[in-house]
This record gives C-alpha cells, structure tokens and sequence, in this order.
C-alpha cells in the first residue's frame, strides 16, 4: 500500500505491523532519507488511508481475531529476561519481538519435547520455532540451538535470529502464570512440572489406542470438554477457551464429539496442522528419525504427540500449580483432582482417579508438593484361630503398622486402593505384603473360614504358611493330631429290652468329652471330625465308621425328652 520509498523507510526502522508504525516516534521518520522533513506530510496520509483500508469488514478475520492468547501484561521488556537471552538476540530485537506480544499478532503458540514454536498473522499465517538445549556452561543453562521462521530467513543463524523468534522466546521463558518460568525455557521446564506427570497418566488411561469418548459443548463462552466412563460417568473434565479450542479443533478434531458448531478459519487450521508437523519433526531423536523413515513410530512418539500431552502443555500453560488440589469424594471415595481459575476461583479442572491407580499417581505428585506422601509400609500378616465353638478355622488377614498398631484388612475394605490402604487425616498405607509361598489364600485381604472338614487338609497345605515368620497362629495348631478312635469310652449305662439293647455313654478325647449324641448329630451334619482343638476325632475310615454312621434316628429319649443313649 505504500510507496516503494516509504515502504523501504519502514523496513530500515524494522516497522512491521501497524502497532509498531502507531507506536513509533515521529522523530525517527524525520531522520530516515524514506521520508524527512520534505515528505513528512504525504507520509503520514497514506499511513491513515493504510488504517482505513485494512480495518475495512471484507479485510479481516473474523475467526482469529474474536479471541488470541492473552498479551503479555508487562509494559516493558525486564532487564532479566534481555540478559537471558542477550547470547542471540539485540535488544533491538527483543524489543520488537515484545511489541509482537503486547500487540495481536501471535495467534497460537505450542511446545513440543524442547522445541517452542509461535504462529503469528502478518498479511497471512507463518509460524517461528526454536529449539532449546542444556548448557550448563554458561549462566542461563540452556541455549538456543535451532531458529526458523517462515517470514524470515527459513533457517537462522546465531545472533541472526528475527524478532518473532524473539516474541516466541519471550513468551515461554517470561509468562504470565509462573514467576520461575523466567528462569528456564517452558520446554525445559516441562517434564518436570506436575502438569507431564498428568498428561502421562491421561495417556496411560486413554493412549495406546483406547477410545475415550471425548464430549465438548459449549459452556458460558468458554468450551467445556468431557470425557466419560462406560457408564457416561464423566471423570475429566476442562473448561477452556475459544482459542485453546480452535487449536485442539486444527491439530486432534477426529478425536471429539461436538454438540455445537465451532467457526474455525481453514487457513489457520491448516496452517497450524503445517506448524505441529514441523515442531514434532524437528524434535525427533535420531533413532526416530530412522523409525519414521520405515513408517514406524516410537512409543514415546504417540505419547507426546497424543491429544492428552497437549492437554497437559495446555494447563501448564493456563493454570497455576498452586490452583491444584485434591479431594476425595464423599459418595464413592474416589479421589480427584481439581484447579480453580486464578481470577474467578470457579473449578476449570476436574479429574477423577481410577481407584486401582490412585497411590502410585499421587505419590508422584507428593514428590512435587501435591497431596499427602505415603506413610511408612505396614506389614501384612494372618491370624488364625479357632472360632468360639472351635469346629471352624479363622484365617484373617491383618496388617501391622510400624508403632504396633494391628488392623483387620477386611474391615479396611473400603479404605483399599489397589495394594494400600487411606487412613484418614494421615495418608496412603502401603502393604509390604507376604511372600507368595506362605500366603493361605489368592485374596490376601478377605477374611476366610476353613470348615472343620477341610481343616486337616488345609493345615497339611499351609505347613509352611502356619510355620512363616510374623504370622499369628493358635498354638493348638503346632500339635495338632487326628485320632481313629478316642482315648477312653465312658458307659454311663446298659439296658437290654427283647432284641434291642439301649447304651449310653460318651467319648473321652483328651480332657473334653463328646456324647455318643454328640457323634450321631455330627455324621448326620455331614462332619468327617469331631474338633477338639489339638486332637481331632477321625469320624470316617476308622475301624468305629460303622458305629459313627448309625444315624440320628438311633437316639431314644424317654416321655420327658431326654435322651436314654444309642438303641441297638
């Protein structure tokens, strides 16, 4: 629009964008041969009909300028991040790169491993990436090792590189939502930040090629996404913006169900599907390199470039650590995850736990400030006991805490999170469980009872679970011993009555005693032993077998109910 004259004025200020042509003096144009004194006049006229024309309806965007990521909020450019990045860019540059944030000319920005990459609208779309290296040799511990832009030169060279690599190191090294991000690049920052350990869980959960149902609606002018549970439970949940939402729309639209239309611009999105391609390519390993040549893919490659590690960037990007808490659910005890906006405190965040992966994951985010860490492991053991009536055998499992504490596993039932247990107001208890040879049963948490006829059987088995360290085993059970016939008979009586004969009496096992009524309701209940704690009456395969098998109907009782002994 301007003469070539002017046009070269504005190229020799590095005047790019009317922001920057609004925002400069006048004494500068006063100084450039372009323009002076003489042209002064003609200069600023066609810098108003430039303004005119370019705000005309039919010239703008209507999709991309509705809503960009937010400018940055520093009126000046701080004297710690120009040192930082003094090694490759001017301060001429750095500030030109800032005044590219402050106006609108970046629409999106992504990171990807450590490349950080912007893509800004001068006319048409263009994108600039950086890729950034450690250093420890130098004081700002990382370095610049790559610069491209689309606009500029393709490939740059240091101390070379333009101002939209400038704005672009700006904005992931000088961030509105985290201080220490003035320290390091985001990129590098990143796979250490709660928000990476969140995105691999996602990706855990739903990558691999699992379907995640993902709902997005629309939710006060902001998007709401969903994802839901078998049940169309929804266990994650992220309000976002109209921006954040065009760019996942671009790069992952084939992975959501929209219940509204969303207007994305096709150039944009096409142009930003280009930029993702080229900043995953350009932070490939070699050894992908050669995978991608044989049309294979590594697994960290579908991890990183998978729609749950862009989200986790995302809200690395957009919400403070801090604004992070967990809760647990009062109606099923599960635990989330939620944050809060910083401005308006309501919840932007939401992601429920699957129960079976709860600890391990927030024992990593214990490391990292957030949450409760583990408690010391408890050790786990058994107790087994005769019950009251001692013909069944109790196995229950129980776990011994470091101070003595003794807790029974089966009443902790809903307190277990795959292998620990929540105490309340303490933490996670993880299980330092037994080793597999001494252990009685599969479910090492369940409280069982051994029927008296399986009991023999059972103690032959577990011989070396009852003999383990650190189990708690009655003591009857270390002599246990099963007798064919009992120590002594004890008749009572004898009385004959034509061909019948009535006896009554007992058996003597030790120091108990078993009425012979006793041992006929025994076989009649099916019992193959009597129990009588270390000694054990054998009821079947015994030279008394027949005796035992009679049955109850050979009991007699006299006019009064009682019993007169076994009629034979």
């Amino acid at each position: 629009m301007f003469p070539t004259a002017r046009y070269e004025a504005l190229n020799e200020l590095g005047i790019e964008t009317v922001g920057e042509l609004l925002d400069s003096s006048i004494k500068d144009f006063l100084k450039i041969s372009g323009v002076g004194p003489k042209n002064l006049g003609n200069f600023l006229a066609h810098t108003f009909d430039y303004i005119f024309i370019i705000n005309k309806p039919e010239f703008g965007l209507p999709s991309v300028i509705q809503d960009i990521p937010a400018p940055s909020a520093e009126s000046a450019l701080d004297i710690h991040t120009k040192l930082l990045l003094s090694p490759w860019f001017s301060d001429k540059t750095l500030k030109a790169g800032f005044k590219l944030l402050q106006g609108d000319r970046l629409r999106n920005v992504l990171f990807y491993r450590n490349c950080a990459g912007g893509q800004f609208y001068l006319k048409k779309f263009h994108y600039s990436v950086l890729t950034f290296d450690d250093a420890p040799q130098i004081s700002q511990r990382f370095k610049i090792s790559h610069a491209e832009c689309e606009l500029c030169d393709r490939n740059q060279r240091t101390h070379e590189y333009c101002r939209h690599s400038a704005a672009v190191a700006i904005r992931f090294l000088d961030h509105l939502v985290r201080e220490e991000w003035k320290k390091m690049p985001l990129p590098m920052l990143y796979p250490d930040t709660i928000w990476y350990l969140i995105g691999r869980f996602l990706f855990d959960l739903h990558g691999h090629g699992r379907p995640a149902g993902i709902n997005v609606r629309r939710h006060k002018g902001m998007w709401h996404l969903t994802v839901e549970d078998e049940n169309k439970k929804p266990w994650f949940s992220w309000i976002f913006t109209p921006w954040l939402m065009r760019q996942a729309v671009a790069l992952f639209g084939n992975k959501f169900e929209y219940h509204e239309g969303l207007e994305v611009d096709d150039a944009e999105r096409d142009h930003l599907g280009d930029f993702f391609v080229r900043i995953t390519s350009l932070a490939r390993t070699s050894t992908e390199v050669e995978l991608n040549e044989l049309c294979e893919r590594s697994i960290a490659q579908e991890r990183d470039e998978s729609i749950w590690l862009w989200l986790a960037g995302k809200f690395c990007m957009t919400i403070p650590a801090e604004n992070l808490h967990v809760e647990r659910s009062g109606e099923d005890g599960l635990f989330y995850i939620a944050a809060d906006d910083s401005v308006t405190g309501s919840e932007v965040l939401n992601l429920t736990l699957p129960r079976d992966k709860t600890p391990d994951f927030l024992a990593s985010l214990a490391v990292r400030g957030i949450g409760e860490k583990p408690l010391p492991p408890a050790k786990a053991f058994c107790k087994i006991y005769f019950d009251e009536d001692e013909s069944s055998l109790i196995v229950s499992p129980r776990l011994r805490l470091n101070d003595g504490t003794v807790l029974i596993r089966e009443e902790m039932e809903a307190e277990r999170y795959n292998r620990c247990y929540y105490l309340e107001g303490e933490g996670f208890l993880p299980v330092e469980e037994q080793k597999r040879d001494v252990v009685f049963f599969d479910n090492p948490c369940s409280t069982t009872r051994v029927d008296s006829n399986d009991v023999p059987a059972f103690l032959e088995q577990h011989r070396l679970a009852l003999h383990a360290k650190g189990n708690d085993v009655d003591p009857a059970l270390f002599k246990f011993d099963i007798q064919d016939a009992p120590d002594r008979i004890e008749l009572n009586a004898f009385q004959a009555d034509e061909d019948w004969c009535y006896l009554s009496g007992r058996y003597g096992l030790g120091k108990m005693t078993i009425s012979l009524e006793q041992l006929m309701a025994a076989r009649n209940n099916g019992l193959e032993y009597l129990p009588g704690k270390k000694k054990w009456l054998k009821l079947t395969d015994s030279q008394l077998e027949w005796f035992h098998n009679l049955g109850a109907e050979r009991i007699c009782y006299d006019s009064d109910g009682r019993s007169r002994g076994i009629r034979l």
